[in-house]
């Protein structure tokens, strides 16, 4: 059996934390939706290589994607987005061992672009569906009329790990960005 050295997103050591809310979070949802909604979709929209690697630890996690697919009971159709090809094409093979292959759609390119595609197959379904989409960027990447038109459709839950008082964005790309005025 060949073992590929695949990439893996860098991360550091909170990484463990907000993964572990990720996962108990899914069991819920999962555990008590099930049976009252015959569509349940998860879309991850900055899902990178689907593997972790804590920096200082060198302990390796799996990702927000790969978590979704290991809860007890699954999700109906999953969308799995990254921008880089070589996020993807990884994520794509460390799928491929997933029993629910067929149900897992990863798209390569920008999730700003890509978002209404996903959003007319989602509302196919909308009057009998439940979803959850997972809004974890590294940067400033994510924009806002993306997180609107998610939440623009019936029963969306958005996970977005980077909240504070008075701003939900991800504070540590605004710090990457030199603390840059934010004007709309």
């Amino acid at each position: 059996m060949l073992v590929k050295n695949l990439p893996m997103r860098q991360a550091g050591e909170w990484a463990a934390v907000k993964l572990d809310y990720l996962r108990r979070y899914i069991d819920v949802f999962e555990t008590s939706m099930r049976n009252y909604w015959l569509e349940r979709n998860y879309i991850d929209l900055m899902a990178g290589p689907g593997k972790n690697r804590v920096k200082d630890a060198g302990a390796i996690l799996l990702g927000s994607p790969l978590l979704s697919l290991t809860t007890k009971y699954p999700f109906t159709t999953y969308y799995f987005v990254d921008q880089e090809h070589v996020n993807t094409d990884a994520l794509k093979e460390r799928c491929s061992a997933s029993h629910i292959n067929e149900r897992i759609r990863i798209c390569t390119g920008d999730c700003n672009n890509l978002i209404d595609s996903i959003i007319i197959k989602i509302k196919r379904t909308e009057k009998y569906s439940l979803n959850l989409a997972f809004l974890d960027p590294e940067g400033m990447e994510l924009h806002w009329e993306t997180v609107a038109k998610l939440a623009s459709i019936r029963r969306m839950d958005l996970s977005y790990p980077y909240i504070n008082m008075y701003w939900n964005i991800p504070l540590g790309g605004r710090n990457r960005n030199g603390l840059r005025e934010f004007h709309e």
